[in-house]
């Protein structure tokens, strides 16, 4: 039984500028460099459908529902996302989790509530 997406892994050499500034850009939205490079690539070659949204994107669009909720409410990542959330794919879906937990971490504004069946809930604080 084939997967629903196929991949190919390739091998490539960059100069070390280069690789530095991708390790960077991967890290600071707490991605592997593979699914960074990927997705760069990806767009670079204008290969993308409807559901295709670059690790960057999904970390804005999450940043910025965070922003619009209210002090005092609770939501789950895809909570978020709801327009989007049926639509991403598994990987998307984590870089979305991967993002928001990020977002907690560093900011005063969200703490982790409570956790149902595997699935994080955070609570919006008050100003």
């Amino acid at each position: 039984m084939l997967n629903k997406e196929l991949s190919t892994r390739f091998c490539i050499t960059l100069p070390r500028e280069a690789a530095e500034e991708l390790y960077r850009q991967a890290d600071s939205l707490n991605l592997s460099v593979s699914a960074y490079a990927g997705q760069l690539l990806l767009k670079h070659l204008n290969f993308s459908s409807d559901n295709q949204f670059l690790p960057e994107q999904i970390s804005n669009m999450i940043s910025e529902a965070v922003k619009e909720k209210a002090a005092g409410e609770t939501f789950t990542v895809a909570d978020l996302l709801p327009a989007q959330w049926k639509q991403l794919s598994r990987g998307q879906k984590g870089i979305a989790a991967k993002s928001l937990a990020a977002l907690e971490r560093e900011s005063e504004d969200i703490v982790k509530f409570k956790i149902v069946s595997n699935t994080t809930v955070y609570l919006k604080k008050g100003v």
